[in-house]
């Protein structure tokens, strides 16, 4: 009788859930400052590395430009680093936003816009969201969704300019 005997290699990294999306400043990628289509790695070289990604298909420098391309209960996964988006972040679907921890991902919105107006339930985690700005709704989080779940995040320098 013949054995065989079959041994698998366990890579510590993770492979991409392959709906969910990753945000991360263009240097914390590898290779550093990918091009459309380059194969990446989000967080290199820690024990939340995720490898196996594409950079423009689920790998964005862009909070925004990650949220338009995942799905309805897609996980949106926010490298640490301040993203200040230039406008609203205002997914379409019901997603989940997932940071490193606040005061490690801040999301800023200089004053002159909310960070997020949500039309469906969302769920937003580990965060800092600052600066936040809106005449209508709020500074920080606009929510007309039937359901905001908020967890361990840090709100800072929001303001509400009430316009009748």
């Amino acid at each position: 009788m013949i054995r065989f005997i079959i041994t698998c290699l366990i890579t510590v990294s993770a492979i991409a859930h392959a709906a969910d999306t990753y945000v991360a400043k263009p240097g914390d990628f590898s290779p550093p400052n990918p091009m459309i289509s380059d194969p990446v790695t989000w967080k290199p070289g820690t024990p939340d590395a995720v490898i196996g990604l594409t950079f423009g298909i689920n790998a964005f420098t862009s909070i925004i430009d990650a949220s338009s391309a995942a799905g309805a209960g897609d996980t949106v996964f926010i490298a640490s680093g301040i993203y200040a988006e230039g406008s609203e972040i205002s997914p379409m679907v019901a997603l989940n936003f997932k940071g490193d921890g606040p005061g490690l991902t801040i999301l800023d919105g200089n004053e002159s816009h909310s960070l997020f107006a949500l039309s469906s339930s969302s769920t937003i985690a580990d965060l800092t969201i600052q600066n936040g700005s809106g005449s209508f709704g709020a500074g920080g989080i606009s929510s007309i969704g039937p359901e905001l779940n908020l967890s361990n995040i840090h709100f800072l320098n929001n303001s509400l300019i009430f316009r009748p």
